[in-house]
């Protein structure tokens, strides 16, 4: 289960956050993030339909293909038929890296307990990453489910 990806909060999570299949909790930490946000008018559009959804997605979509973007020949693939697209990534210049930010940018991180997660999760914060407070919350009512038990 993750707790929090980097597509979270509209791209701007700086951290991956899921609970091991092999044991504890992994928190891997972006290297980079896109320099602009999501203008909050777009964040803020109502999500109640299905309609408002793609409403939403649409326009966030339009945003997205609006920052200058380098575009690759790429070949999709539905599993029985094949053809050729494009795929647009931001330009380099379009990212801030995050080194400059904090010293965990680009870092992993492996901890035995939900608690020792959210515990790391709030020193990420406090070094000036995204992190955001759903995910700390959830480790800690996950440690206080397993203290309990």
């Amino acid at each position: 289960m993750s707790y929090c990806r980097w597509s979270s909060d509209f791209g701007e999570c700086d951290v991956y956050v899921y609970e091991s299949c092999y044991g504890g909790w992994e928190t891997h930490v972006a290297g980079r993030r896109l320099k602009h946000n999501v203008p909050d008018e777009i964040k803020n559009m109502p999500r109640d339909t299905a309609e408002d959804w793609m409403a939403q997605y649409n326009t966030e979509k339009e945003w997205r293909e609006s920052i200058p973007s380098d575009e690759f020949a790429c070949t999709y693939t539905d599993g029985e038929k094949s053809w050729p697209g494009t795929s647009r990534t931001p330009k380099d210049s379009e990212y801030i890296d995050l080194s400059e930010i904090s010293e965990y940018a680009g870092q992993s991180f492996a901890d035995d307990t939900p608690g020792d997660c959210a515990d790391r999760l709030e020193q990420l914060r406090e070094s000036g990453l995204n992190v955001p407070q759903y995910a700390i919350d959830a480790l800690r009512e996950e440690s206080n489910l397993t203290e309990e038990a």
